[in-house]
């Protein structure tokens, strides 16, 4: 059975999420991190049978020396830090590792109160993300080193006091999904102009506003299905929506529970392929934020990774290459900092070397790519 909406429809808004929550839009870490998967080619298989040896956390979390990282690190890295969520402080930040330099993005003229959340496009040229203007959470898009000021791709189509947040493109460049008022939607965009993209078209993909809330979306590579979280706390589960989009109409399936374990928050998916992280309680009691990984649909149970800090809670997962991921985590204090770690051996690197981790302020939402 399949809903068919109309093209013409109004974008919705969505709201941030990020690490541990008890209730979505809140929270140090809520806020999409959601962010671009770069090599995880063909190591599907391999995964289910060498990672699962590994399926547990570190209760002796031991950070690695950086000699490994200082010369293969050759990409972006984009991420925001705040010393609390929605207090004004958060700031947009490009870590380019092959200069070794380090830029705030967000500027006064841009006008844009709490930037957060950025997504690097497939290209690398461009990042969409969330902010409030005009008192309102919207969604943006910005090329690289512009000059000009992000481009509102939500304002016209937000309703008084809405919400737009979590935005990921798609793999081809040409999508982004995001979350509106405790929905999940999708607009289309349009590069007439390369310097003033524009969403000349949007589709609602849930429709149930804050009833049964979704968020932190993030669109399969095949740009046939979005996964995202579906309700806050204990009761958050990862769910999966196919869907077609032809002759201007978008037909919509029901939705798939992919992972629900009683009790247990689950929600910031990310896909790759039949490749999927996400973040989820450790237990009902710490309420520890782990990271998880489900490698194909007919491996029903998710394994903890071993990178994973027992003791902290541990978020924002982001793929670097075909073993490491990027992510935040709890473990050196009370504030999130970035790290990156080996999927396989659980060996965990703080990149403070690289100045990214401010002190007194968390570090979350990273999107890493190696296209220019």
């Amino acid at each position: 059975m399949v809903l068919t909406v109309n093209t013409n429809v109004t974008a919705l808004t969505t709201c941030p999420c990020l690490a541990k929550i008890t209730v979505l839009n809140h929270g140090p870490k809520t806020e999409v991190r959601y962010r671009r998967i770069l090599a995880l080619p063909v190591i599907f298989l391999s995964v289910a049978y060498s990672v699962v040896s590994y399926a547990k956390c570190t209760t002796n979390a031991v950070l690695q020396s950086y000699s490994r990282f200082s010369a293969s690190l050759r990409g972006r890295l984009v991420y925001h830090s705040y010393a609390s969520y929605n207090d004004g402080s958060s700031n947009l930040f490009l870590k380019d590792f092959r200069s070794n330099t380090l830029a705030q993005l967000n500027q006064d003229f841009w006008n844009i109160e709490d930037p957060m959340n950025a997504h690097f496009s497939p290209n690398g040229r461009r990042i969409t993300f969330m902010g409030k203007q005009n008192a309102r959470w919207n969604i943006f898009i910005w090329k690289i080193g512009s000059l000009l000021a992000p481009v509102n791709l939500s304002n016209h189509t937000q309703e008084m006091d809405g919400r737009s947040e979590d935005p990921k493109f798609s793999l081809d460049g040409n999508y982004i999904v995001y979350k509106n008022n405790g929905d999940i939607a999708m607009l289309h965009l349009n590069f007439t102009d390369p310097d003033a993209p524009f969403a000349d078209a949007s589709w609602k993909i849930t429709n149930n506003s804050y009833i049964t809330e979704e968020s932190m979306p993030y669109l399969s590579s095949d740009g046939k299905s979005v996964f995202y979280s579906q309700d806050a706390g204990a009761i958050s589960d990862v769910y999966q929506v196919n869907f077609k989009n032809k002759a201007n109409q978008l037909a919509i399936g029901l939705p798939n529970l992919v992972t629900g374990r009683r009790g247990l928050a689950e929600y910031y998916p990310i896909v790759q392929n039949k490749f999927l992280f996400f973040v989820s309680w450790k237990d009902s009691v710490s309420r520890n934020d782990q990271i998880y990984l489900l490698p194909n649909s007919g491996y029903s149970r998710p394994i903890e990774l071993s990178l994973n800090d027992c003791n902290a809670n541990n978020s924002d997962p982001m793929f670097v290459d075909t073993s490491h991921i990027i992510f935040s985590s709890t473990r050196q204090g009370n504030f999130y900092n970035l790290y990156i770690g080996n999927i396989y051996t659980g060996k965990v690197w703080s990149l403070k070397q690289f100045g990214v981790n401010q002190a007194l302020k968390h570090q979350l939402g990273a999107a890493y790519t190696n296209a220019r």
